[in-house]
């Protein structure tokens, strides 16, 4: 098994695709995915030698475990892209089906309620966060609705194109490269005062690695009171769906789509594709999570 696991990281270490945390979870999963075929009585393989017996073997085990409430499907989800990636580093992305249906996997239940409404403000509890290359991380959070990485790795000359902002590739989960348009006055000054501290430079120090500097962010945050500051995020998509359709999203209280006029319909439609675009996501059914259903 060790041959399989040194097979892995090698391949990994070849091909870094995705933003670093897209890399190092990959590993992580790719290696628990070895350990758990030795469990399974596949003890001689390599890299080379995975066939579809020891594909399906660890899906079966996995569906099990979801059956009995061990494992989300969010995680399945996540494991395979993991799968399918080494796969096609292989050349051999044949011995998994392009749908997780096909392999007896259920979809994931993005149910949500008001009650579920994770959004978030930045509020007086920021002003005990110190450092400016911080404060700058979190006002991006919140204007552009940016994850952790994307924020602390921003570049303002590289990401400013006059009526938008270009995300590259190595800072975003998946590898997504993206844009998000600039819509208002504030964001405009948001970008500028960036530009007027780092310039053509990111929001990690010179000194610092990334590393260094989202641990440095993580402190901070958690120092002014803050669990995590992902529900930014959740905000910016319940006000871009408030912009787009002119109504309040299912999951602040508006309207379900059970409820909903054709013409309400279709820009609730409209609101979901965009913001799917604009938050780096697959697939437009993610937008329950932000938005309710």
């Amino acid at each position: 098994m060790a041959n399989l696991k040194h097979g892995i990281i090698g391949i990994c270490n070849h091909n870094k695709d995705g933003s670093y945390t897209t890399q190092k979870d990959r590993l992580r999963i790719l290696l628990q995915a070895a350990d758990q075929l030795k469990t399974l009585n596949y003890r001689q393989l390599t890299i080379h030698s995975i066939k579809g017996k020891h594909i399906n073997a660890l899906i079966d085990q996995w569906n099990e475990q979801h059956k009995i409430n061990q494992l989300s499907i969010a995680t399945i989800k996540n494991r395979m892209s993991a799968l399918r990636w080494l796969l096609s580093k292989l050349n051999r992305s044949q011995l998994i089906p392009k749908e997780n249906q096909a392999l007896g996997i259920a979809r994931r239940d993005y149910k949500k309620t008001v009650n579920n409404n994770k959004s978030q403000q930045l509020d007086s509890r920021s002003e005990l966060i110190t450092d400016k290359y911080v404060q700058y991380s979190l006002k991006l959070q919140q204007a552009f609705g940016l994850r952790r990485e994307e924020c602390i790795k921003f570049n303002p000359v590289y990401a400013d194109q006059d009526h938008y902002i270009q995300l590259k590739a190595s800072w975003t989960k998946g590898g997504r490269p993206r844009t998000i348009p600039i819509r208002n006055e504030q964001q405009r000054a948001l970008i500028d005062e960036i530009k007027q501290l780092v310039g053509n430079n990111s929001l990690i120090p010179a000194h610092k690695s990334y590393i260094q500097q989202r641990n440095h962010y993580d402190n901070q945050v958690k120092q002014a009171g803050y669990n995590n500051l992902h529900g930014l995020r959740h905000s910016y998509a319940q006000q871009r769906y408030r912009e787009i359709t002119g109504s309040e999203p299912p999951i602040c209280g508006g309207k379900t789509s059970k409820d909903y006029t054709l013409q309400e319909k279709l820009l609730d439609h409209r609101a979901r594709l965009t913001l799917t675009k604009e938050l780096g996501h697959g697939r437009e059914e993610v937008t329950v999570q932000y938005l309710g259903r």
